[in-house]
């Protein structure tokens, strides 16, 4: 510290001879705070030094053995005085004998340890005594909650436990959980009710896509062919009701409209606007006046859904006006601006990116009015266009570990410009679904690979050769590559392990899939007239979106 005690004396003496002789203010009050920063730095190393505390012999606070010995435990006494340039005063000394401590230590330890073994001893008389007594009161209950639980665990269809309930009359927490339990049961048998209501009204959502009729209901497929144009549709709907949509109208023997929707969200909401779109979609061009514009009814769309303050809604969209004897057509959109065609005269497909245009309900027509365009492509003889909403595209395959548990991966950048992200599944893709649809008509072999998938080594391969080049060859490719695409074959899988197969979808994967005999091997008996085969020891992720695609191509 003795450069800073010179710090301030120099500083001190310069600051008594401006006192002395007056003036120079400034200076003077700028050699005073000098002055005090340097006194301030000397009285902190001062008592850095003083706060030291040391013992003879050194004592280790660490150590878990104490000694019989006498410490000496000092502290110096350090200050300054001004002109003083000796800081050390004196030394504070305290002598202490570990023995008294130690003796009151063994004391305490001798009492602790036999209050102990008397405390546990009492304890575990009395543990022994109450879950005697406790069984016997416990057994009986418990029995009672476990056939009830096993009795809704058995029962497949829930709407039946609707007069059941588990009764236990304890008047305690046996008695809340059996209550706990007759209400999850209440919630299941609701839960049921409510299930059959959706499955209900995923049939009635069919009613507004082109499929074809079984009965009172619809297939999952329809088509159409005339003279100038094919049409193939497919739907499977996933969980409940949702707001997928596709239809067309032949508006005379010259001209066709198609539409491909999808509105946000899941469930009854997403539903009714479905409804209410695929009405004025019907409406519109019911009295058609030849007028080649969309851009109309894109503006009555979207005063429906902004009117009715759908919050957080918006129907994503493309329109096609086709003269199908000319092949030219009229494109417009709102949220979805991505049209697939194949090129016959390139032999391949291709995406065409229609100019952006924000999707239906978010904003007010007068400000959604200057975005709506209309383009005009022309449509070849062969060429085929794909409309398909984004249940194919995001399908997902989870990614799994050695034991099927599922797990995290680095997974690469898509773009250059992205980076590597962290993920738990991989999505289909437009890319692979491009490429499966040209190998379709290139009548070739394809081969799907997954990015992180469990069972080494294992291929899983199409032969398209068969295939005679039809647009049901095309969609039913892709949904027959989709849904191997989210099956995964555990070892654990057994018999409660089923997964139910569209009957069109299971005879092209009979005739293309080159493992079809040895992943479909336990075949579970149906009824004949099901549009749908069920198998069994197969495990598959959950399919989240409907599967909605209508494929249109020009002869």
């Amino acid at each position: 510290l003795s450069e800073y005690v010179e710090q301030v004396e120099k500083l001190g003496e310069e600051a008594r001879r401006i006192a002395i002789r007056g003036g120079n203010e400034e200076r003077l009050t700028e050699l005073q705070n000098s002055i005090r920063e340097y006194d301030s730095q000397i009285q902190k190393g001062i008592k850095a030094i003083g706060k030291t505390i040391r013992s003879y012999p050194d004592f280790d606070t660490e150590s878990k053995v104490i000694e019989d010995r006498t410490f000496i435990f000092f502290k110096p006494v350090i200050y300054r005085q001004t002109g003083d340039k000796t800081y050390y005063k004196g030394l504070v000394r305290l002598g202490v004998s570990t023995a008294r401590i130690i003796d009151e230590i063994e004391n305490s330890n001798r009492i602790l340890i036999r209050q102990t073994l008397i405390i546990a001893a009492f304890a575990i008389l009395i543990g022994i005594i109450g879950s005697l007594i406790l069984s016997a009161i416990i057994i009986s209950p418990i029995k009672k909650l476990m056939s009830g639980v096993e009795t809704i665990r058995d029962t497949d269809d829930k709407e039946e436990l609707k007069t059941f309930s588990v009764d236990v009359k304890t008047r305690d927490e046996l008695d809340l959980l059996a209550q706990t339990i007759n209400q999850m049961k209440d919630g299941l048998v609701k839960a049921a009710v409510a299930n059959k209501d959706l499955i209900g009204g995923k049939d009635i959502q069919k009613n507004f896509i082109p499929l074809e009729k079984i009965g009172r209901g619809k297939k999952s497929t329809g088509s159409k062919s005339s003279e100038n144009i094919d049409i193939f549709c497919y739907y499977e709907g996933a969980k409940g009701v949702s707001g997928d949509y596709i239809d067309y109208v032949e508006l005379d023997d010259e001209y066709a409209v198609f539409i491909k929707c999808d509105v946000s969200g899941k469930g009854v909401p997403a539903a009714l606007i479905m409804v209410e779109v695929a009405t004025l979609f019907r409406n519109h061009f019911k009295n058609w006046d030849r007028k080649i514009s969309l851009k109309e009814l894109i503006m009555h769309v979207n005063d429906l859904i902004e009117e009715r303050e759908f919050i957080g809604r918006f129907a994503a969209f493309i329109l096609v006006l086709m003269n199908v004897k000319t092949g030219e057509c009229w494109l417009s959109n709102a949220g979805d601006s991505l049209v697939h065609i194949y090129d016959s005269k390139l032999g391949q497909m291709k995406t065409i990116t229609l100019p952006e245009c924000p999707a239906s309900g978010p904003i007010p027509t007068f400000m959604m009015e200057s975005k709506i365009t209309q383009i005009k492509y022309q449509l070849n003889k062969g060429d085929a266009l794909f409309l398909f909403t984004d249940g194919i595209e995001e399908s997902q395959s989870w990614f799994r570990n050695e034991n099927f548990d599922t797990i995290k991966i680095k997974v690469p950048p898509k773009t250059k410009e992205s980076e590597e992200t962290e993920d738990e599944f991989e999505e289909f893709g437009v890319p692979r679904i491009l490429d499966i649809i040209n190998r379709v008509w290139d009548k070739s072999e394809y081969e799907l690979v997954k990015y992180h998938y469990p069972v080494k080594k294992e291929e899983l391969t199409f032969d398209f050769s068969s295939c005679e080049g039809s647009l049901e060859d095309a969609v039913l490719a892709l949904l027959s590559v989709e849904r191997i695409f989210r099956l995964y074959r555990d070892p654990s899988a057994s018999e409660d392990n089923k997964m139910i197969l569209d009957k069109k979808v299971d005879s092209f994967l009979s005739r293309t899939f080159d493992q079809y005999r040895k992943i479909f091997e336990h075949r579970l008996e149906g009824p004949e007239e099901s549009e749908y085969i069920e198998y069994s020891h197969i495990k598959e992720d959950s399919q989240f979106d409907d599967l909605t695609i209508m494929a249109i191509r020009r002869k």
